[in-house]
């Protein structure tokens, strides 16, 4: 949550406003096989693993590994993409997670949770 505090408190002091202030509270505690439900609304098998959602990756078979515990993430063993909600959400939507992309993407992540 660390990582998240500091680049929302620094966009606020560029004068933009925190949609969600809580989000990153809520992310830090959700499993990432929930966020990565309500982000692409397909459902984690139990091995964990998915299609890669990189749209440079052509996955045929899973080789994307959604962690069940709280703060992992999710990491493609294939093509080595891997991160957060928010470098999913990124990659779902094709908004750049830098600036106001940023804000824009957390603004669609707390629509869907």
């Amino acid at each position: 949550a660390g990582r998240w505090s500091r680049r929302a408190k620094r966009y606020r002091s560029q004068g933009f406003d925190d949609p969600c202030p809580e989000l990153e509270d809520r992310l830090a505690e959700m499993s990432p096989r929930d966020y990565w439900l309500k982000l692409t609304g397909d459902e984690v098998p139990r091995s964990g693993y998915v299609t890669c959602p990189n749209p440079d990756h052509d996955d045929d078979h899973p080789s994307c590994h959604v962690y069940e515990e709280a703060g992992r993430g999710w990491f493609c063993h294939s093509c080595n993409t891997g991160g957060t909600a928010i470098d999913l959400a990124a990659l779902v939507t094709g908004i750049e997670p830098r600036g106001k992309g940023y804000l824009e993407l957390r603004d669609w992540i707390a629509d869907r949770l």
